[in-house]
């Protein structure tokens, strides 16, 4: 992710994952522009104010970079870029492994809309990775194997903190206003004061709710991840835009 910056050293890496923080913010004012918000910088000011993201922008994380790319393809694909959108969801996978049920969610969307041509894309990179670590290793299911080592790697790595875990600490993660903002949204929609962006709440809720699976300690289900506050950076862009939406809306 960060291989040429490195080359700058320490600061060199530190000034990239800055200016991918400010670049998601952007794009964040982009995506709340295309969505028809009277007030769309403040989609990126609920982004940029949000206390785990400031504490991240300066650490050399896969979430920032997941960050970025999900609201960059959610921004496409509201755009009806979907060739673009695909691709970006592709590259995307390839960071995050549990953005794959996400990626897979878009993939029957776009095949029920006979969208051919995006839908095969969306196995681009991790076909690309399979074939690079099939001629590296001689294993034909490189990456599937890969995906399940790892998940039997981190099966009991760290506590699993409880499925209401992200919840209780929601406040610390998003903050006082793009939390207040999020609830308000879900409150509006559902009384029709505000339209369902399901582009947004669909990605939202699939990676959410598998991180919310995953510290449930009954079910066992999947890595244990400690409940590591920093996973829901991942979708703090789409937080931001639907608590934006609302508070214009109230406005």
């Amino acid at each position: 992710r960060y291989a040429l910056p490195a080359r700058g050293g320490p600061r060199g890496v530190a000034r990239a994952i800055a200016a991918v923080a400010a670049l998601t913010v952007l794009v964040t004012v982009l995506l709340g522009q295309r969505l028809g918000l009277r007030m769309p910088l403040l989609a990126g000011a609920l982004l940029a104010l949000q206390p785990l993201w400031a504490g991240l922008a300066w650490r050399n994380y896969a979430e920032l970079p997941s960050a970025l790319l999900l609201v960059t393809a959610v921004w496409l694909h509201v755009s009806a870029r979907r060739l673009a959108a695909a691709l970006a969801f592709s590259y995307l996978v390839t960071l995050r492994q549990e953005l794959y049920p996400v990626a897979g969610v878009y993939g029957l969307w776009l095949l029920s809309r006979r969208a051919w041509l995006p839908a095969l894309l969306l196995a681009v990179f991790p076909l690309l990775i399979n074939a690079w670590g099939w001629a590296a290793t001689g294993d034909p299911l490189f990456l599937l194997h890969q995906l399940l080592d790892t998940q039997s790697a981190y099966r009991d790595a760290w506590v699993r903190q409880g499925g209401e875990h992200y919840f209780v600490m929601a406040l610390p993660i998003f903050g006082a206003m793009a939390l207040v903002g999020g609830v308000a949204y879900v409150a509006l929609a559902a009384r029709r004061q505000a339209p369902w962006h399901w582009a947004l709440i669909v990605p939202l809720v699939v990676y959410a709710g598998l991180h919310v699976l995953f510290n449930v300690e009954s079910l066992g289900f999947g890595p244990s991840t400690g409940g590591n506050l920093r996973y829901m950076t991942v979708v703090a862009p789409l937080v931001a835009v639907l608590a934006a939406v609302a508070l214009a809306a109230l406005t």
